[in-house]
């Protein structure tokens, strides 16, 4: 069964006078023990003279000398009494007041949002937790207390953890602030920042507050931003697409490493010029593509959209289309484009076109009849074709497939 948080009995944390008034009070003791024995002594040494040439009679000098004794203590019961007042005062309100911080603490603990526990440094285990801690662990504060520290990190983790306790017992007066992993009472994961700090108490146990900061959506968000832009960067590298920003008056900006790669430049994170990145390759080539880009930058044009030859790596021709668009950013204009590596595109197209056009010139010297037919009505048909109808092939175009069958042969074609 699960441990039932109990009533709590409060204890009141040991009460520390503060330093200053604990200072003042030793002071106060030494100056009035001093006088008192400064003040007993003179009393004792000149009063007795003094009495003594006062009265000769022996049994007038007792009852004197008694009455001297009784003004004595009475005398330095009030002295001391005012002189002590002030220092028990200022004790009990040194007292209160530390009584009334460790309620408000205490209050605070209690009712923080975030999760927080204490531990001993020696022995790891959880003294205490406020209920924000219980929430978000998922153990209920009897279980909680008591518990090892290394419970609340996954087993895999657990190196982590022993990292972690030994930097802190190598430094323990300093605070300790990381990321963290932990695990939660339904076996869940957690990414926190938790934050450690030792607490002053009095005797020789070590204790740390411990206070947790949610981190785990944040992290998510993180790491899937960075798998997504890591997911980016592979299909601009397999579509061989990079981007670029430029200011568009000094049209100096920074590139992209994968277009820097595609134009055989270095991948430089340091601004960059743009008529040293993209280079023309031809001066044809390069003084359309800066009369496009005078014009965007000029405000003539708000896009562009062109297709040129431009120097690549090892100094080889590199068709590139690029895309540029005029953008207001600030008090500043930028141009923000791509450029994307279609050599093998264009290449591929144009022996493509080629072997098209070999194989229509093949069919179309073909003897033999070669019809295409598309919902029963002919879309090509070769002069050999045609001919076998008297016809030119342009006058079978779009003729239905029953106009050029006997009706007695028509179902058996379709079937």
């Amino acid at each position: 069964m699960p441990h039932q948080d109990m009533p709590e009995h409060r204890q009141p944390l040991p009460v520390t006078v503060p330093s200053a008034v604990a200072s003042k009070a030793r002071g106060l003791v030494w100056r009035i023990a001093l006088f008192y024995v400064v003040l007993g002594v003179c009393w004792i040494l000149f009063s007795d003279a003094v009495l003594g040439a006062m009265f000769s009679d022996a049994a007038a000098l007792n009852r004197v000398q008694s009455w001297k004794g009784i003004a004595y203590m009475v005398g330095t019961g009030i002295v001391l009494y005012l002189l002590l007042r002030p220092l028990v005062e200022r004790l009990l309100d040194a007292q209160q007041r530390t009584l009334d911080s460790e309620a408000r603490y205490r209050e605070m603990f209690e009712a923080n949002p975030s999760p927080m526990w204490t531990y001993d440094l020696e022995s790891m285990r959880i003294l205490d937790s406020n209920p924000a801690a219980s929430t978000f662990l998922g153990w209920s504060r009897g279980e909680l207390r008591g518990m090892d520290m290394h419970m609340l990190w996954p087993a895999e983790h657990r190196h982590v953890y022993d990292a972690a306790v030994a930097s802190i017992r190598a430094a323990p007066d300093q605070p300790y602030a990381r990321l963290e992993r932990l695990r939660t009472g339904d076996g869940s994961h957690r990414d926190v920042e938790m934050r450690s700090s030792e607490l002053c108490f009095a005797g020789d146990a070590r204790t740390r507050l411990v206070v947790v900061f949610d981190r785990t959506l944040e992290l998510q968000s993180q790491r899937q931003r960075e798998q997504a832009m890591a997911r980016l960067q592979e299909a601009q590298r397999l579509a061989r697409l990079g981007s670029f920003e430029v200011d568009a008056k000094t049209r100096r900006g920074h590139f992209s490493p994968i277009l820097q790669h595609l134009l055989g430049q270095g991948g430089d994170d340091r601004p960059l010029a743009l008529k040293d990145v993209l280079v023309g390759a031809d001066p044809a080539s390069q003084a359309r593509f800066e009369q496009l880009v005078d014009e965007l930058a000029d405000g003539q044009q708000q896009k562009m959209d062109v297709l040129l030859p431009f120097t690549g790596a090892g100094g080889h021709e590199r068709l590139l289309r690029v895309r540029v668009q005029r953008v207001e950013s600030g008090r500043q204009w930028l141009l923000r484009g791509t450029a994307q590596d279609v050599t093998e595109e264009q290449q591929t197209r144009r022996l493509l076109g080629e072997r098209e056009q070999q194989f229509s010139e093949l069919v179309r010297i073909l003897p033999d009849a070669v019809m295409i037919l598309s919902g029963e009505h002919v879309i090509y048909a070769n002069p050999a074709c045609a001919g076998m109808f008297g016809l030119q092939s342009e006058r079978l175009l779009g003729e239905p497939l029953s106009s050029l069958v006997e009706d007695g042969d028509l179902a058996g074609l379709r079937g």
